[in-house]
């Protein structure tokens, strides 16, 4: 069990390959569910919080990748974890974040994901099966998992931009 940590990206291994739970996004009193907001196009979903720096030390890379990939049809989504809504909108505000984010407000959305730490990143290809899960992961491996949904995402590694602190 202490050896599932050396390898963070492949620590929810057991829903690598499965389908995506269909979970239920609230906002503005609505909820849509995750298969209307794929609808049939791959998914990105970022799990992160505004007192996590490790999560917003990963915005700069997460928004070169969005630029790389959005245009070829990868639908992009973040889910906070923060106890008041408004500092993830500060944070999303003054980052000039490009996708949609949506709070988590009662945990249900990181359960259904096997949360266990943010950053978390899940990635889930056209047809709902889930082809990457990442806590506290590297952009290189998420980078790597995208190229894997398609020809059109074929050269995305190929453009990598490092963080400032690397």
């Amino acid at each position: 069990p202490s050896h599932r940590n050396l390898l963070p990206y492949e620590d929810h291994s057991d829903l690598l390959q499965k389908p995506a739970p269909d979970v239920k996004f609230k906002s503005n009193g609505k909820e849509i569910a995750l298969s209307e907001l794929r609808s049939g196009k791959p998914i990105f979903l970022d799990f992160w919080a505004s007192w996590c720096g490790s999560c917003v030390d990963l915005i700069p890379d997460l928004k070169a990748l969005y630029a790389e990939t959005s245009n070829h049809g990868l639908t992009w989504i973040s889910v906070d974890e923060d106890e008041d809504a408004g500092d993830a909108t500060r944070v999303l505000n003054t980052e000039h974040i490009p996708w949609a984010n949506f709070h988590d407000e009662d945990g249900k959305l990181a359960k259904a994901f096997g949360q266990n730490g943010i950053p978390l990143g899940v990635l889930i290809d056209s047809k709902g099966i889930i082809l990457f899960h990442g806590t506290g992961y590297e952009i290189d491996a998420l980078r790597n998992a995208v190229r894997k949904l398609g020809p059109a995402f074929k050269d995305v590694a190929l453009n990598v931009r490092k963080s400032d602190d690397k």
